[in-house]
């Protein structure tokens, strides 16, 4: 492992260091995380910290030299079903030195962390030991669609700063309960993350998503929506918050309960390249989202 900054965003503020860490590098033991803090090997903002520090969203952790995650408590490499990891790297529509872009399958986090059996990035890492995958942002483990995924320090940070900046542009694709009576609109909240779920309260962080109504039929709505901020569900919590929540939703939809299936994709991203070109993917509905419309 290389020298490596990571900048806390909003879904982690708050979060434990040693929670984090364990969550970034699935596998990492608590023994080996409060040595390496106390070596200084793990900083916080450049100075040294506690595992039970409290994360807040602009902090910089750096991982200053080499961590070997196998130590005596945990001296057995990570073991992935082969059928996750191929089924996830075919789910890879594009690919150059400096990132990939997959059309995410349903079921996958994107990161590890606890009750995660497979996430994106250490599946991609178990499937190439070659590569240096760094995860630059994130979508909901049952979101489907497109994810970028970085190769190396150069690129992440290339992403990270573009994502800071609000310099990438996604759309996302929704299906949610209820006829939608306008063609558009803006969903502007204050969302506050509370545990493991995100509300609208007045002392939350602005968020802010476009929306516009493509169609409506039997009581639902198929809605694009761009996010212009990217907090933590916002879009499943704004749209809910409206008065239409996602279709198959377990954690914010109360009012449907038979759909398996959480249908919300992310179908196109747009962005400039490390070289500065832009770059525009899209990615088809997945088959179950397509056989509900059907």
């Amino acid at each position: 492992m290389k020298e490596m900054d990571y900048k806390i965003d909003d879904q982690y503020d708050q979060a434990r260091l040693d929670r984090w860490l364990r969550t970034q590098f699935s596998g990492m033991p608590q023994s080996l995380i409060e040595r390496s803090i106390r070596k200084k090997e793990i900083v916080v903002n450049g100075a040294r910290s506690k595992a039970s520090y409290r994360l807040q969203e602009g902090d910089v952790i750096t991982i200053l030299r080499h961590i070997d995650l196998y130590t005596k408590e945990k001296d057995k490499p990570l073991r992935h079903c082969r059928t996750d990891i191929e089924q996830l790297l075919s789910s890879v529509i594009f690919g150059n030195d400096d990132f990939i872009i997959l059309n995410k399958p349903a079921g996958y986090a994107v990161q590890g962390g606890s009750g995660v059996k497979k996430s994106v990035i250490d599946l991609l890492n178990a499937g190439n030991t070659q590569a240096d995958y760094k995860i630059v942002h994130r979508i909901d483990k049952e979101t489907t669609g497109l994810l970028v995924v970085a190769k190396g320090i150069k690129s992440a940070r290339h992403f990270a700063e573009l994502f800071r900046t609000n310099a990438i542009r996604k759309t996302y694709i929704a299906l949610v309960n209820g006829t939608i009576p306008i063609k558009s609109g803006i969903m502007q909240n204050k969302l506050l993350k509370v545990q493991d779920k995100v509300i609208v309260r007045d002392d939350g962080k602005d968020s802010l998503a476009k929306f516009e109504v493509i169609c409506t039929f039997n009581n639902f709505s198929l809605v694009k929506v761009e996010p212009i901020s990217g907090r933590m569900h916002q879009i499943r919590v704004q749209l809910a918050h409206l008065g239409y929540p996602i279709v198959g939703d377990l954690k914010y939809n109360s009012v449907d309960n038979e759909h398996k299936h959480l249908m919300l994709h992310a179908s196109e991203i747009e962005f400039s390249d490390c070289d500065g070109e832009v770059c525009h993917f899209k990615a088809p509905l997945p088959n179950h989202f397509k056989k509900y419309l059907d």
